[in-house]
């Protein structure tokens, strides 16, 4: 299993693993209204085991080796990632790019790259016994938190901040995963909270 620990991007601070400790205890005391969010917590790997190479990428085994969690069994039963890379022989052209590729994110179960960070953050939340996930979202986020909640049957709450996004993808529609839409809310942060 990967392992990591939680360091102050402000003071450089190394912090254990909480799953109450959001932001540096010390530099967060420095926090001004309005101001800039102080002692945002970073996560830095410090032993990660040989990755195993592309075949294979999406199984339990292999991804809890390479994430920081502490078992195959925290991470819910969804195959995300192994997208292919696919050429783009004359985007390579235009831009004078020989090795460029483009990578299929839309082969994950919701369609989106949002779908390994739902991954790790259902993970979490399971080995911190949270019952919750929470995400304000402008769709991509909250589908990939909804369909990892329907497959893994984890309570979720998804925020869902633009309207039309509920008729446009499948995923927030799901009967077991409960999105509720604010469209009153204007601005988003697209991610989840734990």
């Amino acid at each position: 299993m990967a392992r990591f620990e939680l360091v102050c991007s402000e003071c450089g601070r190394v912090l254990a693993e909480d799953p109450e400790l959001l932001v540096c205890p010390s530099c967060s005391a420095l926090q001004e209204a309005g101001g800039s969010v102080r002692g945002l917590l970073e996560v830095r790997i410090t032993d990660r085991p040989p990755c195993p190479g592309v075949e294979g990428m999406n199984a339990p085994e292999t991804l809890a080796s390479v994430l920081p969690v502490a078992s195959p069994a925290s991470l819910p039963p969804l195959p995300v990632g192994g997208g292919p890379l696919l050429p783009v022989p004359r985007l390579r052209e235009a831009l004078g790019m020989p090795r460029l590729w483009v990578k299929d994110d839309t082969r994950n179960p919701s369609g989106s790259t949002k779908d390994r960070a739902s991954l790790l953050v259902a993970a979490k939340a399971r080995e911190y016994g949270r019952q919750v996930i929470a995400t304000a979202s402008t769709g991509n986020a909250a589908a990939a938190l909804a369909l990892t909640r329907h497959r893994w049957l984890t309570p979720l709450l998804g925020v869902v901040i633009a309207a039309n996004l509920w008729m446009c993808n499948p995923a927030l529609r799901l009967p077991s995963s409960p999105v509720f839409i604010d469209p009153t809310v204007s601005a988003a942060i697209d991610g989840p909270v734990v």
